[in-house]
């Protein structure tokens, strides 16, 4: 493994030993993911850098300060139409990646007519076009790559970029999201705000066939402080929590932390679709009776 590999496993398991809101020292967590108090430190200042929000108990050690809607592979794969699930060759879910669209064209093509399917809640390489970089707190955007493969390449295939911006313009509209429209050749707007991007990118395979990775970044909740400084270096951004709906409509089985609904049953949830840390109003009911500080704090969002 490499050494950011090495990182962002640490950084997952870690997220996911303090996902109940119970707090941890230091020692505690090192035991349990079998890692050393210096690692520890780092890996919390990591997940800080990246948006997630830890905090610290003096005298005690860690604990999130704030709820997370976690997305689950087989929860997302369930609440998918039965032929489309048919037409994945895989649906992963990872919680910290490079890039969606870098990593999946590194994992080679999928056989015609399948798909590979990868979700990230965080990415700390994500690319737009131009390599500009594309980078949102953890959570708070959707960050998800589709690889196909095509037996040859079609004279059109520059359209491709504007066809899953049209298909994206559709899917917002039948969630209730209206007055998106797209700003060549590859972003969503509202109000001449940034909702969303697309990035496509290809690689040649075999003889006049190609490897299609298409990626989308759509801003589901973002934080206040992270609207305010793109604003103040000129780029305006919105999400779905700013428009509107479907931040305060449930979702198709998003996924859910170590706790399901009801408490304790994992699987399907009723989860609110601006994902991250739950819609800005009543956010913190989810996981309020495993760890009851969480609530009162999460409404500052």
């Amino acid at each position: 493994m490499t050494g950011a590999s090495n990182a962002a496993t640490a950084a997952a398991a870690l997220l996911a030993a303090l996902e109940d809101g119970a707090v941890q020292s230091a020692a505690t967590l090192g035991r349990r993911l079998s890692l050393p108090p210096a690692a520890i430190t780092d890996t919390v200042a990591s997940l800080r850098g990246y948006g997630v929000p830890i905090g610290t108990v003096r005298g005690r050690g860690y604990r999130l300060d704030a709820p997370l809607v976690r997305l689950h592979a087989d929860a997302i794969g369930r609440a998918l139409p039965p032929e489309r699930r048919a037409g994945l060759r895989s649906l992963t879910v990872q919680p910290i990646v490079g890039s969606t669209n870098t990593d999946l064209l590194a994992a080679g093509a999928p056989p015609e007519g399948l798909a590979d399917a990868l979700i990230a809640e965080y990415q700390t390489g994500g690319r737009g076009r131009r390599g500009r970089t594309w980078r949102a707190p953890f959570g708070s955007s959707l960050l998800v790559s589709l690889g196909i493969a095509l037996g040859e390449l079609r004279r059109d295939q520059s359209a491709l970029t504007l066809v899953v911006g049209v298909a994206l313009l559709r899917a917002l509209a039948a969630l209730g999201v209206h007055g998106a429209r797209l700003k060549w050749p590859n972003d969503v707007e509202i109000d001449g705000a940034k909702l969303a991007g697309v990035l496509t990118e290809l690689r040649a395979v075999g003889t006049g066939g190609a490897h299609v990775v298409i990626g989308i970044g759509l801003n589901l909740a973002l934080p206040d402080a992270a609207v305010a400084e793109l604003a103040a270096a000129g780029r305006r951004v919105t999400d779905l929590s700013r428009v509107g709906r479907p931040c305060d409509a449930p979702a198709r089985a998003v996924g859910g932390g170590r706790h399901g609904a009801g408490g304790g049953r994992r699987g399907a949830r009723q989860l609110p679709l601006c994902g991250g840390r739950g819609p800005r109003a009543g956010r913190g009911q989810r996981g309020a009776a495993a760890a009851p500080h969480l609530a009162p704090r999460a409404q500052r969002h």
